[in-house]
């Protein structure tokens, strides 16, 4: 067989195997507020199929193997995990997706401020007293650009 028999054998599995794809297509949505959500990943659980949401909410993700039933997952961060068996047709499927918002747990971190007063002297690095003061008089709005002068501060 000459290269050029492979290689038309080849365009025509892919061509087939793009005409027998379909699409699932839809938006992806906050359930309360109905804005769209930018950026949600979108894919069917167990494949490599996927997508993310685009600025208007939107997904689309082709299939080539019609005909079966997927699980249709979204994830968003601060969102619940969207999760729903859809079975897929020789159609186009649509399917637009609404997130309920989560509360999101972190540890609580505690902060105490000493009572005395250390030395400036005894400290092991450099140090530099601001005062309210001090931060009041800055003529710059930006407060990262003041402290960025400060000894010390990275």
């Amino acid at each position: 067989m000459s290269i050029y028999k492979i290689k038309n054998i080849i365009v025509a599995v892919v061509l087939i195997g793009l005409i027998k794809a379909v699409t699932i297509k839809g938006s992806v949505y906050d359930e309360k507020t109905k804005e769209p959500l930018i950026g949600a990943s979108v894919f069917l659980d167990g494949t490599s199929y996927g997508t993310a949401s685009d600025v208007d909410g939107s997904y689309s993700i082709d299939i080539p193997e019609p005909n079966k039933t997927y699980s249709l997952k979204s994830t968003y961060i601060g969102y619940l995990d969207f999760i729903k068996t859809i079975e897929i047709s020789d159609k186009d499927t649509y399917v637009d997706i609404f997130l309920q918002s989560s509360s999101v747990d972190i540890d609580e971190t505690t902060v105490t401020a000493q009572r005395r007063q250390d030395k400036v002297t005894d400290s092991p690095a450099a140090i530099e007293i601001i005062s309210a003061g001090d931060i009041k008089r800055e003529e710059s709005t930006n407060l990262g650009s003041y402290l960025k002068g400060i000894k010390g501060v990275d």
